[in-house]
């Protein structure tokens, strides 16, 4: 299984650096030509999407087969089946690493791309994004898993190994043996043992020494990309908690304008009826002047007879 995996991946390697590859958009003939740019930028990133979730599969696939060998490693009984199990895990490792780099920049592209853009595409964009950088993220975890168990897995087997060897060695020994398995001293330890048993467990412990350091680079590496996708994923939710705010932000904008609208239209309102009243009272006003300047000005007949009355 493990190996067939390994073949799979290599032999369809050159076939994925084209598909995985950051494409150009396409230009299609018809159309305004911003209509033209956003359509075939849109199709890009759901290409890029597409691709990524491919890769992420494949990384998936990859951890398992390296979790395979890994178990057949421990249990290999020969030095030429822990060699060639060795070399399938260092083949399928790297891989299994390119895969991951691909992934990562194709996610960190996308973000790029998507930065400064606005609107409900945007968001959309953004849970995206961030959906694949958390599947990307819970790989890294799995893989760091895997190696971090294979490793602890195979201080023991060189803990027994160098028992072997070292019987009466205390634990301070065997840690120390294991930690320094490339030094000159352990390599004098080789040099000075007589019994064949004894010796070729610490040369064997000396070539687990090698892997272990592999498996702790892979560790770090894997630490350092998972570093990587938590500070892309702050960042862009950085932009969102933003853009929320500015949205909250517009919102009460728009509601404070509302209320002030509200009372811009009863003052109106008032304004009017205030307008209203002084104009019916200014046309009594009116009215009662010209009734006025009718009865006592033209000689009615009540304002004669009044006078006449007084001489």
């Amino acid at each position: 299984m493990a190996r067939d995996r390994l073949n799979e991946l290599q032999g369809s390697r050159y076939q994925r650096d084209h598909d995985y590859e950051m494409r150009e958009p396409s230009r299609p003939g018809g159309g305004g030509p911003d209509l033209e740019a956003a359509g075939a930028d849109e199709n890009d990133f759901l290409q890029q999407v597409d691709a990524t979730q491919h890769l992420i599969d494949s990384i998936r696939a990859s951890i398992a087969s390296i979790d395979n060998l890994h178990a057949r490693s421990l249990v290999a009984l020969s030095a030429d089946d822990t060699a060639r199990n060795s070399r399938m895990v260092d083949a399928l490792q790297d891989e299994t690493n390119r895969l991951l780099q691909q992934a990562r920049a194709n996610v960190k592209s996308m973000a790029a791309a998507t930065k400064h853009s606005r609107g409900s595409e945007a968001n959309i964009r953004r849970a995206q994004q961030s959906q694949l950088a958390k599947k990307l993220m819970a790989c890294v975890q799995e893989y760091q898993g895997v190696q971090e168990a294979f490793k602890k897995k195979w201080q023991l087997r060189m803990e027994r190994e160098y028992r072997i060897a070292r019987p009466n060695a205390t634990t301070a020994e065997v840690q120390n043996a294991i930690e320094h398995a490339d030094g000159p001293i352990f390599a004098q330890q080789v040099l000075t043992t007589r019994i064949g048993e004894q010796r070729r467990a610490l040369e064997e412990v000396q070539n687990r020494h090698v892997e272990l350091q592999r498996i702790e680079q892979s560790i770090e590496q894997l630490f350092n990309l998972f570093q990587d996708m938590q500070i892309l994923l702050d960042t862009q939710q950085e932009q969102i908690t933003q853009i929320d705010q500015h949205v909250d932000n517009t919102v009460a904008y728009v509601e404070d304008g509302g209320k002030e609208m509200q009372k811009a239209v009863v003052h109106r309102r008032n304004t009017r009826k205030r307008a209203w009243c002084l104009c019916v009272a200014l046309i009594i006003l009116i009215v009662v002047i010209a009734f006025l300047i009718w009865w006592f000005g033209f000689g009615h007949p009540g304002v004669k007879f009044s006078t006449s009355n007084t001489v």
